[in-house]
């Protein structure tokens, strides 16, 4: 049994099921987000879905952005296809103190 996030600071479980239906609950929940058409978002996932996280956004029209690993779960940004890269100017010359 583990916690799933199913919005910022809000996280359930579900102690009675088995962790095939906590996978499945939290595909579900990206689902649910890429269907809302957010430009940006960000969950973590169970390591064993990732692949399947990945395949779905893709076919829903987002990419992964970031990733960030730990030993359970997997801290995925997903941003959508149509969406500008978010840019940020960098100047090339040293500033002087």
């Amino acid at each position: 049994m583990r916690r799933i996030e199913v919005a910022d600071e809000l996280k359930v479980r579900f102690p009675a099921r088995s962790a095939e239906f906590d996978d499945g609950f939290e595909v579900g929940m990206m689902a649910l987000l890429m269907s809302r058409r957010e430009a940006e978002f960000t969950r973590s996932v169970s390591t064993r879905i990732v692949d399947q996280c990945i395949e779905l956004a893709g076919k829903l029209g987002y990419h992964l952005g970031e990733r960030e690993e730990s030993e359970e779960t997997v801290r995925l940004t997903f941003r959508s296809r149509r969406s500008r890269p978010k840019l940020r100017l960098v100047s090339s010359q040293a500033v002087a103190s």
